[in-house]
């Protein structure tokens, strides 16, 4: 989700998100055993706050330097970012030694960790929606489409995209928080900066402008790796040469097809299930009310079914996905 906010919305290419996904998990493990300096033991919850707002923090130090360049000049500079921030902190036994990862008092189970999974999901994909509508939403799609237009209407763009980085940055730190508590523990694997470009991969192939897909590509490559380790690597980089066919990534081509034809006769409703372009599929019809008119509905997400299965089976896509 957070790579769909800084790349899809923005268009800005940023493969440094394993970076601030390590270093949120990292601090919020060390704040939750007390080891931070100058701070002492604080509860899991607490220190989840305060690890994506440091985090998000050090974002926004990056990415006033960082904005300046484009294209692929700032994809190198992300991925230095994640790269540095494996070499020298998540690779040091100095920064990584004795880490314990405390499971949240309240969510111990592993049902209520996974309903708090899904609550830290829903307020990243609330947080990214509201960057998409409004005000807000429109400078992005203005600075994304055409930053001269953009700039020449007023739009403060540089500090736009520094804003944008610092809430991405976030984002990875609470999906790094979220996938050390699922592991119960601190693995500097997990955050390695390849992994960053799958993650970067996966958003890409499924449609890097839209959440949905952010959270089906997540589902799909820990289901994969969890009934055959290391074939959503090959799924992904296979997915990523076909996509090139299909711009837009495998959601955003789907054209609006239409499921079904039944008329919900009990409601007086005739209409169909379509699929737009946007990922997001509803059975949308008519309706005559009483007065000879006609009113507008939507019914029901054809995606709710298989965002639920896909999680359910895979807790860990909910870190992953944020």
């Amino acid at each position: 989700v957070s790579i769909v906010l800084v790349t899809g919305y923005v268009g800005q290419l940023s493969l440094g998100q394993a970076g601030f996904a390590g270093l949120g998990a990292l601090v919020a493990a060390k704040l939750t055993n007390g080891s931070m300096p100058f701070a002492g033991h604080i509860p899991g919850p607490a220190a989840i706050l305060l690890a994506v707002v440091s985090v998000a923090g050090l974002g926004f130090l990056v990415a006033w330097p960082a904005i300046r360049r484009r294209g692929l000049f700032l994809a190198l500079a992300t991925f230095s970012i994640a790269a540095v921030a494996s070499k020298f902190v998540f690779d040091q036994p100095y920064f990584t030694s004795d880490i314990t990862v405390h499971s949240i008092a309240g969510f111990r189970s592993d049902r209520m960790f996974y309903v708090f999974e899904l609550l830290c999901l829903g307020l990243a994909l609330l947080v990214v929606q509201n960057h998409h509508i409004g005000r807000l939403g429109r400078a992005l799609q203005a600075i994304r489409d055409d930053e001269r237009g953009a700039l020449a209407c007023g739009v403060n763009v540089r500090r736009i995209r520094v804003w944008v980085f610092a809430v991405s940055a976030g984002l990875a730190a609470l999906g790094g928080c979220l996938l050390s508590l699922s592991n119960r523990s601190f693995d500097a694997q997990s955050f390695d900066p390849i992994i960053g470009l799958l993650w970067f991969a996966t958003v890409v192939v499924f449609g890097v402008d839209s959440s949905t897909s952010a959270v089906l590509g997540a589902a799909l490559i820990v289901f994969i790796d969890s009934q055959r380790a290391d074939v959503s690597t090959l799924v992904v980089g296979a997915s990523a040469v076909a996509v090139g066919f299909l711009p837009g990534g495998l959601l955003g081509r789907l054209p609006r097809l239409d499921v079904t034809g039944r008329d919900l006769d009990g409601l007086g409703i005739h209409g169909r299930t379509v699929l737009p372009h946007d990922g997001h599929a509803a059975v949308r019809g008519h309706r005559h009310d009483g007065d000879g008119g006609e009113k507008n509905l939507t019914h029901g997400c054809l995606l709710c079914g298989l965002l639920r299965n896909a999680l359910a089976t895979c807790p860990q896509s909910a870190a992953i996905a944020t």
